[in-house]
């Protein structure tokens, strides 16, 4: 499971660029919070604003619906709540992932890239009033070695080669890429009191514990 995330530079005060747009530090994203991610429109890579936690289709009040904020690649062809969404791919960009050994100790997970691109599905919704929302889950697989000692899932991670045939592809090809991440990956464990509020959204919630 994939429950909070950060996207932010490597110096952390500075913003990072996604597709010529100007994304400012996010250090604790949580369920429901807006947050970018990368679609196809127009055969272009496109960066658009979207609500983590996939709204289902027969959905009637966002703020009765739980956030599907994580999906199983291997649940996608029998969970009802993702079957019409598997076909509308997404890149999620982040610099690192958060996942707890248990409920008081959390650990974050990242790269020497300054990106990376984890994997996911979207779908936009419209609410009561005609208001359309795009929302999106982050997708599991099977840890790697550096994972499987905290948490028994992790998210889905494209390398930066394969983001097209990940975009473009059918879901054959597509999801051939949806395995454990083999790429460089470091881990360390953060502060409890700090970011475990989502509420808690600076720069301490990335910092090890001392």
């Amino acid at each position: 499971m994939c429950g909070r995330y950060s996207l932010h530079s490597k110096t952390l005060d500075q913003p990072v660029e996604i597709l010529g747009n100007i994304i400012q530090p996010m250090f604790n994203i949580a369920p429901t919070d807006i947050a970018p991610i990368i679609c196809i429109k127009d055969e272009q890579q496109t960066l658009f604003n979207a609500r983590w936690g996939l709204m289902p289709a027969w959905a009637k009040d966002i703020k009765k619906i739980k956030p599907y904020f994580n999906a199983r690649v291997d649940n996608l062809a029998t969970n009802k709540v993702y079957t019409s969404s598997s076909h509308r791919r997404c890149l999620v960009p982040m610099a690192g992932f958060y996942e707890w050994a248990d409920k008081r100790e959390p650990w974050y997970f990242h790269s020497e890239q300054e990106l990376l691109f984890a994997g996911g599905i979207w779908r936009d919704w419209q609410d009561q009033e005609g208001e359309a929302i795009r929302s999106f889950t982050v997708l599991t697989t099977e840890p790697n070695e550096i994972v499987r000692p905290i948490h028994d899932r992790m998210p889905v991670i494209i390398q930066q080669k394969d983001h097209e045939q990940w975009l473009l592809d059918d879901n054959e090809s597509a999801y051939s890429l949806a395995v454990s991440y083999t790429g460089d990956m470091d881990a360390y464990r953060v502060y409890f009191e700090v970011v475990n509020s989502s509420r808690n959204k600076q720069a301490e919630c990335v910092m090890p514990i001392a």
